[in-house]
């Protein structure tokens, strides 16, 4: 019952499947069929010499030119996973600069942006409050006290993801937290290992974990990066507490649609038998909390009063992520070589690099060319805004089939941006269409998360996940439907057009 090194084995388990060669995820992709890493590269060669043949006689200027050209050779090396997801961000940064050095502030403006900052932040305080086995007290106290009923302990464990989740930003990290505490969990209760009632509470962990990425503005990194990339003009948009209300009604309704399905998937009975006298000798060894726990509680608080004041003030978040960071290095809690060794430094170069490239992608103009060639399919919707926002989840739902649900949230909402912006609907309401879209995923080759979760638990085999995976594809139908119900709270809210 250890989870003093989830946050790290998270780091390990991301930078290995980023650096799996293509050939390991073909038994996951739709390219099955396939059976050589160099077929990959071909496709990808293939992508930028098309791109190359349509630039080469348009009006773009050479350094446009050039950036189109490097971007479809990233967009395949993303879609396809045949390299770290930094390594396609970096070439295009290299190459952008080699043609272009007067670019330079844009496209390293992402390492300066509050969203960066903001993400580092969490990054420090989702270690120290692994290491200090603050959560994991907290889950054997709720397990101890708990009634001994197997839907109240699904609900439970949903709780406990949905509280990690507005402060461990990193999805995988949240599930790789929850794993070893579940498969600890069926050992001592006694349930039979793959059992409906097992596999009803890996359910229970991993959407909790993972349901609420798009309500809060640290759910998921994509919403920080979405949220780095709206237009300053919209000061209503502008803060952690105005999504939060924003995307309530949304969140409200997908945890009562979940918890209908999952009656329906997995249907609830007996009483379980926890073995709690295992769980006493385990909180007899914790005794007080530690130093470590204190201060794991005291970065937290920071950082809620941090982003409680910048939503009000309007500060950068450098200031918050300077004095979180103050207060776990001053304590001794975090030192320099954890500091190095257990920040996800190749996630976030990722990070500050997609949002440079994205707003240098919008100064371009290029997000402009490409909208007014998609253009005709937004007039199809005739002003019409559930058509619309079926539109927008639609094609933002297929390309998460290609691209996976990292990199299409920051180049959807590129292209499709100027696009709206003539229909009246409010560029959040676009962002956070895009984000449940791109959370809507099918095929296990299309989230890392998920992968992360299923390895950790494939250790003991407690638990079939076949369920979980035909619970989530109908979330696809339902997501698109709950979007469709909050126009109506939008519109009370001022955020919806009247029209």
């Amino acid at each position: 019952m250890r989870l003093r090194c989830a946050f790290s084995k998270s780091d390990t388990y991301i930078q290995e499947w980023s650096s799996m060669k293509f050939n390991q995820y073909l038994k996951q992709s739709p390219l099955k069929m396939l059976n050589s890493q160099a077929i990959g590269w071909i496709i990808t060669l293939a992508c930028s010499f098309t791109t190359w043949l349509l630039v080469h006689n348009s009006s773009l200027s050479l350094a446009n030119s050039s950036f189109l050209i490097i971007f479809a050779a990233a967009l395949t090396l993303w879609g396809l996973r045949l390299v770290p997801e930094s390594v396609p961000a970096l070439l295009i940064i290299l190459v952008t600069l080699v043609v272009d050095i007067k670019e330079e502030p844009i496209l390293l403006s992402g390492f300066t942006s509050d969203s960066f900052f903001l993400v580092l932040s969490l990054f420090g305080i989702g270690f120290v409050l692994i290491k200090s086995r603050l959560f994991y007290r907290l889950s054997l106290h709720i397990l101890y006290y708990l009634p001994p009923k197997q839907s109240i302990l699904q609900k439970v464990l949903f709780g406990l993801g949905a509280l990690m989740t507005p402060i461990i930003s990193v999805q995988s990290a949240r599930v790789t937290l929850m794993a070893p505490l579940l498969d600890d969990l069926l050992v001592s209760s006694g349930i039979n290992p793959q059992s409906t009632t097992a596999n009803a509470l890996a359910s229970s962990s991993f959407n909790g974990c993972i349901l609420f990425s798009t309500i809060f503005l640290t759910g998921k990194s994509s919403n920080s990066v979405l949220y780095a990339m709206l237009p300053m003009q919209n000061a209503e948009t502008n803060g952690w507490l105005f999504w939060l209300l924003a995307a309530s009604f949304p969140g409200l309704l997908l945890t009562g649609l979940f918890f209908l399905m999952q009656f329906l998937f997995f249907k609830q009975k007996n009483t379980l038998h926890i073995n709690k006298l295992r769980i006493k000798k385990e909180l007899n060894t914790l005794n007080r909390l530690s130093f470590e726990e204190w201060t794991a509680l005291t970065s937290v608080i920071t950082l809620s009063v941090g982003i409680f004041l910048a939503s009000y003030h309007h500060f950068s978040n450098l200031w918050i992520c300077m004095t979180v960071y103050f207060v776990l290095f001053c304590n001794g809690v975090l030192g320099k070589k954890e500091f190095k060794n257990n920040i996800n430094w190749t996630f976030l170069f990722y990070f500050g690099a997609i949002i440079g490239i994205m707003r240098h992608l919008q100064s371009t103009g290029i997000d402009l060319w490409l909208g007014a060639h998609l253009n005709w399919l937004i007039e199809l919707s005739h002003g019409n805004i559930v058509l619309l926002i079926v539109f927008i989840y639609l094609v933002s739902w297929l390309c998460t089939l290609v691209l996976g649900t990292t990199n299409a949230p920051a180049l959807l909402f590129t292209i499709l941006l100027p696009i709206t912006q003539p229909t009246g609907i409010n560029n959040w309401i676009v962002a956070f269409t895009i984000l449940m879209a791109t959370e809507a995923w099918v095929f296990p080759y299309q989230s890392n998360y998920y992968l992360c979760f299923e390895k950790l638990l494939n250790k003991r085999k407690n638990v079939q996940l076949d369920s979980l995976l035909c619970l989530n594809a109908w979330l696809v139908p339902i997501k698109l439907g709950i979007l469709l119900l909050s126009l109506p709270f939008w519109y009370l809210l001022g955020i919806m057009p009247s029209a």
